[in-house]
């Protein structure tokens, strides 16, 4: 009977002492997997803040050329006029102000979309410390879907952004419209165009395989927030 009591007691520890193994075997694949995780995470952040660093880049130069059509349309304008300030002519006075009455009406520059980034500071979910600004609205939509303009105007310039595709610049008068990351354009520059005429299409962008128009509009030299401007955007 006693030797019988001490095997049970010894199978008792064996399972024990098997148990507390399995646990510590658990617990050590656990923390493993944690630092691959942190340095996965590491090296995702790493990854997405050099991924940032060339959307500001692209940023910057999209915006330093805008600046730079703006500049010479504003010049175009007072030397017409032979004036130093910036003078409209009475039918871009016209065009400017029915493009400020239709403010929250404008229709969207595409038939179909959602938009994924709005107007302004943005903080990344999951990288908290990771902030950008955006001078737009990026609008995700499907493959090869047209581009249309959101009010009459005419092209005042076509452009290339080194990894975001062709941009279309067009005039209404004060304001300005930018469409970006334009595979294939339709139009030329001092094209007149109307309103929801299509002007190109999306591209696709394969390496994130997403096709997202971005969108701004200027008043002269200030950035607007898209959203306002366009119909339902908020």
């Amino acid at each position: 009977i006693k030797k019988k009591e001490l095997i049970n007691e010894l199978s008792l520890k064996n399972k024990l002492t098997s148990s507390k193994e399995e646990k510590i075997k658990t617990i050590n694949s656990s923390k493993k997997e944690k630092q691959e995780l942190i340095k996965s995470l590491g090296k995702s952040e790493k990854l997405f803040k050099r991924k940032i660093q060339e959307k500001r880049k692209q940023n910057k130069e999209l915006e330093d050329k805008i600046r730079k059509i703006i500049e010479e349309e504003i010049r175009k304008a007072k030397a017409r006029h032979n004036e130093k300030d910036y003078a409209l002519t009475p039918e871009s006075l016209i065009l400017s102000e029915e493009f400020v009455s239709n403010k929250g009406n404008l229709p969207w520059p595409l038939s179909k979309g959602v938009i994924v980034q709005y107007y302004g500071k943005q903080t990344h979910p999951v990288f908290p410390g990771v902030q950008t600004f955006n001078n737009g609205i990026d609008i995700a939509t499907d493959k090869n879907t047209t581009v249309r303009t959101v009010f009459d105007g005419v092209v005042s310039r076509i452009f290339f952004i080194k990894g975001s595709g062709k941009a279309v610049l067009i005039n209404h008068g004060e304001y300005f419209s930018v469409y970006s990351g334009l595979e294939d354009v339709y139009v030329k520059t001092g094209d007149k165009v109307l309103s929801k005429e299509n002007i190109g299409t999306v591209i696709f962008q394969e390496n994130e395989e997403k096709t997202e128009l971005h969108f701004e509009i200027w008043k002269g030299y200030e950035k607007q927030d898209p959203s306002t401007w366009l119909f339902n955007a908020y």
